[in-house]
């Protein structure tokens, strides 16, 4: 994902779910789901490429956080519509 700028990128959050190794920038909240390992600064093509080589030699796929699943989401939506009843 080579966002400079994004909120959530559920693109990369179907991507975990599938066990497929994700490489991003470090934008918006990517940094929240994606390893350090896999972060590139914005803007920097080449760093971007190293990583996704790095990616594809050594493919290890990350785990979905667990507050990204589709349970913890939904309670916590939940959670802010009980707080305003």
């Amino acid at each position: 994902m080579s966002s400079k700028e994004e909120g959530l990128g559920t693109v990369v959050l179907h991507a975990l779910a599938l066990g497929k190794p994700v490489v991003a920038t470090r934008a918006g909240g990517l940094p929240e789901m994606v390893p350090e390992p896999w972060l590139a600064p914005v803007g920097d093509a080449d760093a971007l490429a190293r990583k996704v080589l790095a990616a594809l030699d050594h493919p290890s796929p990350v785990p979905l956080p667990a507050r990204f699943t589709a349970s913890s989401m939904a309670a916590g939506v939940l959670a802010v519509y009980r707080s305003l009843v």
